[in-house]
């Protein structure tokens, strides 16, 4: 199908495709001669410490995403601040050799570039980090997960 099983399997486990008090049982057809005593124990533990690994990375990214948000948020505000006094400078028509209408588009316009300017901070700090924060549960939910393997018919 072109990806492989466990990135369908973690697909098909997403934040809303489950209940989360539900148990998942994921069941693996295997030929007969590769089915061992231990291989349910063996991929267990292969999979705690490939979600383990997920979650310690997906952590920093949750942490790097929210320095990034603290880190512009000043800036961004400083910038905004800068643009709504400009802004009220062209609105207020003081600078009356600037026409109306340029002196109104101006006016607008900072204040406009203003609020782009604190878009990426306040997206970081408020939105960015939800996903990787979804994406450990997921892992959560893997790690706690029933795996059987069964001889293919």
């Amino acid at each position: 199908m072109g990806q492989s099983a466990l990135a369908r399997v973690l697909k098909k486990m997403e934040p809303g495709s489950f209940h989360r008090r539900k148990q998942i049982r994921l069941t693996a057809l295997l030929p007969p001669d590769q089915i061992m005593s231990d291989l349910s124990e063996r991929v267990h533990n292969a999979l705690q410490r490939y979600g383990q690994a997920r979650i310690e990375d997906n952590n920093l990214r949750i942490k790097r995403t929210i320095w990034i948000g603290l880190r512009g948020f000043p800036f961004g505000l400083l910038f905004l601040g800068v643009c709504m006094g400009l802004s009220a400078t062209f609105g207020s028509q003081v600078l009356t050799f600037i026409p109306e209408n340029l002196n109104n588009l101006l006016a607008e316009g900072l204040v406009v570039i203003g609020w782009i300017a604190l878009w990426n901070p306040v997206s970081a700090l408020i939105y960015d980090w939800v996903p990787f924060r979804r994406e450990n549960q997921v892992y959560r939910k893997m790690m706690e997960m029933d795996i059987r393997f069964q001889p293919q018919p």
